[in-house]
């Protein structure tokens, strides 16, 4: 409900269309200790090949007011074409692993984890895994 009332008064004020202003309105919530979400630590990793998983990163970092590290693989993995993409999937499947940039944050140093990544032959992508 008090996103809704805070909404609306955004949409009038900024000129803005309703999704924008929920977005906004979810932000402001977010940073006020009665309404908002627990102020935790958060870092939110991310493994993305298209955009997508990167995508839904930006939108939780922003959401939590968390930090946002990507997953890398050392050497780089083509997925495109059919066989690429079947390959890897069915590696994922049977569990290996591969070489990984060294991530930045230590998870250790934050109370909340969110990790984000597509779903490779039934399982996580073993960049991730990793």
């Amino acid at each position: 409900m008090m996103e809704q009332k805070i909404a609306q008064r955004i949409m009038t004020e900024k000129n803005l269309p309703a999704e924008k202003a929920l977005e906004e309105a979810k932000i402001i919530l977010n940073h006020l200790g009665r309404w908002g979400l627990p102020n935790l630590k958060t870092i939110v990793y991310y493994f993305s090949k298209t955009g997508n998983c990167r995508l839904v990163g930006e939108i939780i970092k922003k959401l939590l007011n968390a930090e946002l590290e990507e997953i890398k693989e050392i050497e780089p993995i083509n997925v495109r074409g059919f066989a690429n993409h079947f390959k890897h999937g069915r590696l994922s499947f049977f569990g290996k692993t591969v070489a990984i940039e060294n991530i930045k944050n230590s998870p250790t140093d934050y109370q909340l984890i969110c990790l984000i990544s597509p779903v490779w032959g039934f399982s996580i992508p073993y960049p991730v895994r990793s």
